[in-house]
């Protein structure tokens, strides 16, 4: 068990630490009342929740650990404040029979500090305080430095003198605040269009935009882009050319080979023929030679066949 000096040394640590916001109503056992603001680097514009805490241990501590209640809170709604004070006792479970009085502090600083920021519902329209994507798109809100309770700037006009909510009352001066904050972000955004369209009017991108320009013309010239097919569109009076068949060209070219080789070999023939015409009669040879025209081919295996046989005739 920790020795009574070390317990009061503690105490006078976390006084030290905290300064003006911790009031210590006993030094032995502990027994404090702190005041903790969540890490804003002290803006006040930028705190939406704030939490006083009664820290009071036993005469067993640290063996058993200290007792911490919420004595008042803005901000909060009762669900964050459970969340808070098990957070803590967790953190305490997790020290026991160690001095652990500016741990737990800390502990709660740093929770809150994730806390900080509006939650539920607008208690005048009913709409979300925050939208889905937080700051981006969400109506302007303000929030009353008395109690923390927030509202969207339209709504406002509604009610004047008290809080809604916990009927605080409040004056003109945390209007006037939320709207010179929502006025510096106006410009700031402002600024940040300027700058953007100063940026795109520049001679750096202007020469940028050039040459993207000039190598997609050359791509385009060469058929290098991959551009959707254009559709033909067929209007009264308009009629697709007549595509000529590639096998009646081939079948009247092969015709006409046949029919030249059928003349020429019907003019060798008829030579022949008059040489050898007193060797047969005239009605033969008139036969043969509508046999030569009709069946060309057929007639050259004939005229063979009479040439092999002329010899023993003439014998």
């Amino acid at each position: 068990m920790a020795e009574k000096e070390e317990i009061v040394a503690e105490v006078e640590a976390l006084e030290a630490v905290y300064g003006d916001d911790c009031v210590v109503v006993e030094t032995f056992p502990p027994h404090i009342h702190l005041h903790i603001k969540p890490r804003t680097a002290d803006d006040s514009s930028l705190q939406f929740v704030e939490v006083l805490l009664r820290v009071r241990a036993g005469p067993k501590y640290p063996k058993e650990p200290p007792q911490i209640v919420i004595i008042d809170s803005k901000g909060l709604d009762e669900q964050r404040q459970k969340h808070l004070i098990s957070s803590i006792q967790e953190r305490a479970s997790e020290l026991s029979n160690n001095l652990m009085l500016v741990v737990l502090c800390e502990e709660a600083v740093e929770k809150l500090s994730h806390m900080n920021h509006p939650d539920g519902d607008c208690p005048l329209c009913l709409n979300p305080l925050l939208s889905e994507d937080e700051w981006k798109n969400s109506v302007p809100f303000m929030k009353l430095m008395s109690c923390f309770h927030c509202f969207h700037r339209g709504d406002m006009g509604r009610n004047t003198g008290n809080c809604p909510v916990c009927r605080k009352a409040f004056d003109i001066k945390d209007i006037e605040h939320v709207l010179d904050v929502h006025s510096s972000q106006l410009n700031v955004n402002v600024a940040e269009a300027h700058d953007e369209e100063s940026v795109l009017q520049s001679e750096l991108e202007n020469i940028r935009r050039q040459k993207f320009e000039s190598i997609f013309s050359l791509q385009q010239e060469n058929g290098g882009l991959i551009e959707p097919k254009k559709d033909e569109v067929l209007l009264p009076g308009m009629y697709l050319p007549q595509l000529n068949a590639p096998p009646a060209i081939a079948y009247t070219e092969e015709t006409t080979e046949q029919q030249t080789r059928a003349q020429t070999v019907s003019s060798g023939r008829n030579l022949r023929g008059s040489s050898n015409r007193p060797r047969g009669s005239g009605h033969r040879s008139m036969g043969m030679g509508k046999q030569r025209a009709q069946n060309p081919k057929k007639q050259a295996r004939q005229w063979v066949k009479r040439e092999n046989s002329t010899p023993d005739s003439s014998r």
